[in-house]
């Protein structure tokens, strides 16, 4: 959702965010690596696209 991703996107460490999400919510989690570094950044920058891409849309429907 559009509250989500804001919520994601002002946080400093979305990497450590999914993971609290995920160890909440997935019995096997411990069984699963940690997302790397690389992937984190991958994942910032394309949230970062998409919380561009809605602040825009707000700006041009005035919502």
């Amino acid at each position: 959702t559009v509250e989500a991703v804001k919520k994601l996107h002002t946080s400093s460490n979305i990497g450590e965010e999914l993971h609290k999400i995920f160890a909440s919510s997935e019995v096997l989690h411990k069984h699963l690596a940690a997302i790397t570094d690389k992937n984190v950044k991958i994942l910032q920058k394309r949230l970062h696209d998409v919380y561009q891409q809605i602040t825009h849309c707000e700006h041009v429907f005035n919502r």
